[in-house]
């Protein structure tokens, strides 16, 4: 008999208010509340799969957000871990075989992701996006036939999933079949035409097949959604080698290079202005292209985007929602980070005063506990910097200290004190942390506008 999906309302809130989120931060919470509830059970097969979870949706964050594939694979050998001790306390669903099996084929480990998933398929065959997970594992392992036939199967089960329609295109690319890939990718630019990695393969197909005119399109479209698309700087590149431009034709190769080097190796070195920018433009993208969703977190995520980015009105205009009336209770951390981060949105508008009321809604409130709380308190000017500095012990809280305070400064006319902050989040703080990337490109517009207040 197939072990069915477990239902506990304790455990359910926590993966649907932390780890659903695909937030670092707010899956490392859930991580902690978690492992405290284990304590008293050590042999809850459905707490170890959600830890697993926790590490397995950090991984997402990290591979998604940061692009620092060092840093992704210590998740998943964390999350498989935990995979596998929910799977010895005999926890055997569906989903802990899909993860599982996912786990292991991010680890570099395809003939066991093709058992899992498998076994995953068996006992629910109807969830298109473990059709195309095997097909990757099956890819993987050089059995392209198979890999295709998954694929399809997952397209034929959701049509309306532009992914699955990515994957097929990469497969029919390796097997030589150039118009085949470039129907795939119609396919998929039609469901969501503004991601720009899917503007720049589309390119890289039209460029092999002969058809410059999709090519330059494709490459244009993709490089004003991110400028810095390394793939699409790179195909440029190429054309202009074949139009006889050999200085803008290295000028691409070169971005294109330095881009690479800069994603792939943010874990040792510092992460560039660009190079978060990039990333930052990337998942905004990605965000907008989520249909029909509007749910807290998705909002909180998409205005912190715009925050890096400097995009004050279409934050403030997604964080407002989430903003309290009055503080009748204890403020969630959404919440809290997104009172920060309209209120520095509002300074940065020009918008004082209704800054200043915000703050003012929440100065005779009830006070939430925790460091992002803390610093909300500092803005109301409750608690002093001495105060704020001393409760943040780890290098977590210290790095979200920095970064908001380092930006409060900034807006405050304190450039010096300000860039000490930022820096030290930039130089030694928590590179997992959205607000490492938000501090990176804080400092940048700090050193462009030469402290003046922006």
């Amino acid at each position: 008999m197939l072990q069915k999906e477990p239902s506990r309302p304790e455990l359910e809130k926590i993966e649907r208010e932390y780890l659903n989120s695909f937030n670092y931060e707010l899956c490392t919470r859930g991580l902690t509340q978690l492992q405290a509830i284990l304590k008293r059970n050590q042999s809850d097969g459905y707490v170890h799969f959600l830890i697993g979870l926790s590490y397995h949706r950090r991984a997402y964050a990290l591979g998604s957000r940061y692009k620092t594939r060092l840093r992704v694979k210590p998740e998943y050998e964390l999350a498989l871990r935990a995979y596998n001790q929910a799977f010895n306390c005999g926890f055997r669903t569906a989903q802990l075989y899909y993860h599982r099996g996912e786990a292991k084929l991010n680890l570099g480990r395809p003939s066991e992701a093709v058992i899992d998933l498998s076994k995953s398929i068996e006992m629910e065959p109807g969830r298109d996006w473990v059709w195309s997970t095997r097909g990757v594992a099956y890819e993987d392992l050089g059995d392209r036939r198979r890999a295709r036939s998954d694929v399809l199967k997952a397209i034929e089960l959701n049509p309306n999933r532009s992914t699955n329609y990515e994957k097929l295109a990469s497969l029919n690319i390796a097997l030589g079949a150039l118009p085949a890939a470039r129907r795939a990718m119609d396919k998929a630019i039609a469901l969501q035409p503004e991601v720009p990695d899917y503007r720049a393969l589309r390119a890289h197909i039209a460029f092999d097949m002969g058809d410059r005119k999709t090519c330059e399109e494709d490459i244009a479209k993709a490089l004003v959604k991110d400028p810095t698309n390394a793939a699409a700087l790179k195909l440029r590149g190429k054309l202009n080698l074949r139009q006889d431009q050999p200085e803008q034709a290295l000028a691409d190769m070169v971005s294109a290079d330095e881009i690479n080097r800069d994603l792939a190796g943010g874990a040792k070195t510092m992460l560039t202005a660009e190079a978060a920018r990039s990333a930052l433009s990337k998942a905004l993208a990605q965000y907008k292209n989520m249909r029909n969703v509007q749910t807290p977190q998705y909002l909180y995520e998409i205005g912190c985007l715009e925050w890096g980015l400097a995009l004050w009105p279409e934050c403030c205009g997604h964080l407002e929602v989430l903003l309290p009336q009055s503080q009748t209770g204890e403020l969630s951390g959404v919440q809290l980070h997104s009172i920060a981060l309209t209120s520095l949105a509002l300074l940065s508008r020009g918008q004082g005063r209704e800054a200043n009321e915000l703050l003012t809604r929440l100065k005779t409130g009830k006070a939430a506990r925790g460091v992002v709380a803390g610093i909300v308190s500092y803005f109301c000017g409750r608690k002093s910097l001495e105060e704020l500095d001393r409760v943040a012990t780890s290098q977590q809280d210290k790095s979200l200290v920095n970064f908001y305070v380092g930006a409060w400064l900034a807006r405050h006319d304190q450039e010096k004190a300000a860039k000490e902050r930022l820096n030290w989040v930039v130089e030694k703080g928590d590179r997992k942390l959205d607000q490492y990337m938000l501090a990176v490109m804080e400092l940048a517009r700090l050193k462009a506008s030469k402290g003046v207040n922006h």
